[in-house]
């Protein structure tokens, strides 16, 4: 039996974790800027924001990924799709 599966969780973001989403966001970034045109700030981080949406709004949800009871990454979802503007079914 393949355990792997089993060791994942989602695990919700509440608003009281925004800080560690931010930082994991932050990384995410730097990953990215090699293929988008990003550059770091004085202050020495990107400053791209999370908006409130994502503790708002019914149709945005936050999760960390949990592996094995290590944070391994995060997952941002939105209902609905930005490309054909349909909400959710």
């Amino acid at each position: 039996m393949d355990t792997t599966a089993a060791s994942l969780i989602l695990e919700p973001i509440t608003r009281e974790r925004a800080s560690t989403l931010r930082n994991l966001y932050e990384l995410y970034v730097y990953d990215f800027s090699e293929h988008m045109p990003l550059r770091v700030k004085a202050s020495g981080r990107f400053e791209l924001t999370l908006d409130d949406v994502w503790w708002t709004r019914a149709d945005h949800f936050a999760y960390f990924i949990q592996c094995r009871d290590h944070l391994a990454g995060f997952a941002l979802v939105r209902a609905g799709s930005r490309l054909t503007n349909e909400s959710e079914p």
